[in-house]
């Protein structure tokens, strides 16, 4: 019974990713929110299994980290495995699988404190001009923050404005730290913390070596 509830959802699974699974990463590389992914897709899908296929998308093209920028930590993608049983029967087997580690960097730090918030952000901004968004990322603490305190994680997303609130609303933000690449829209998103003293964490650029931390 256990076994033949699997095969069900691993297939329910499978079949989801081949209907929409590609659209929402092509999407979600486009800088498209949960929200305008499903005003495009032909495949009428959930909103939370949309909004988990976006997670997923960014995680697999590492706009999310789930570990430190520059432990050297292997960073791991999902696929679906086609396996063939004794008597011919077909199942389909989700793994994780891991991709090459880059190596352990060895920072440059500066602290910043919460009532120096513009110099902390033209010093990021300078940074991620020399490094580029691919190399460049911000601690991320909504997962918590939500789970911690809802009622000023509401007042946040708020403070964000249409952009930011749909972009945050719509991902599964997991109950733990995650750095996020500092694209145009999440730069949007940190310089409204930090006007607000709002934010504490760190920012990291590989190609650099720095990381600006503010406490």
């Amino acid at each position: 019974m256990a076994e033949n509830k699997y095969f069900k959802q691993a297939l329910s699974d499978f079949m989801l990713d081949a209907a929409g699974g590609g659209a929402v990463r092509h999407l979600v590389k486009q800088g498209l929110t949960a929200r305008q992914i499903m005003g495009r897709l032909d495949f009428p899908l959930p909103y939370e299994t949309v909004r988990q296929m976006a997670w997923e998308a960014l995680v697999e093209q590492r706009r999310v980290l789930l570990e430190e920028p520059g432990t050297g930590k292997p960073a791991e993608k999902a696929v679906y495995i086609k396996e063939q049983g004794e008597f011919g029967r077909t199942s389909f087997r989700r793994i994780l699988v891991s991709e090459e580690a880059c190596g352990r960097t060895k920072w440059r730090e500066a602290e910043y404190g919460k009532e120096e918030g513009r110099a902390f952000y033209l010093h990021l901004t300078k940074a991620c001009g020399e490094n580029g968004q691919e190399t460049a990322y911000a601690s991320c603490d909504f997962g918590l923050l939500q789970a911690k305190d809802p009622e000023r994680y509401r007042r946040l997303l708020e403070a964000f404005g249409g952009r930011g609130r749909e972009y945050a609303e719509g991902l599964p933000w997991p109950r733990s730290r995650v750095y996020h690449c500092l694209d145009t829209r999440f730069l949007e998103i940190l310089q409204c913390l930090l006007e607000q003293k709002q934010y504490e964490g760190a920012c990291w650029f590989l190609k650099t070596g720095e990381k600006l931390v503010m406490k």
